[in-house]
């Protein structure tokens, strides 16, 4: 019986030069750094709401206070930093 012939390194087609190799797996790895970081911090954010000021704040303090600006039909106060 006849043993098939072994595949040639010229019939596999050419083989791309290790720097070339390397640098697409450095790109490849940067990238896949680059997802994780943009993509891992991107969480939901839990913060509190703002306190209450205390009836004792200063003039300074009182500046972050919400105004109500009505709008001109009524129905909603919309808050606003005066």
């Amino acid at each position: 019986m006849r043993k098939p012939p072994s595949p040639s390194p010229a019939s596999t087609g050419p083989r791309p030069p290790a720097s070339v190799r390397g640098r697409a797996s450095r790109v490849g790895t940067v990238l896949a750094a680059a997802t994780l970081f943009v993509l891992i911090p991107a969480s939901t954010a839990h913060a509190d709401p703002p306190r209450n000021l205390p009836q004792n704040a200063g003039g300074y303090e009182q500046t972050f206070s919400p105004a109500f600006d009505y709008d001109g039909d009524g129905c909603y106060a919309t808050p606003a930093i005066g």
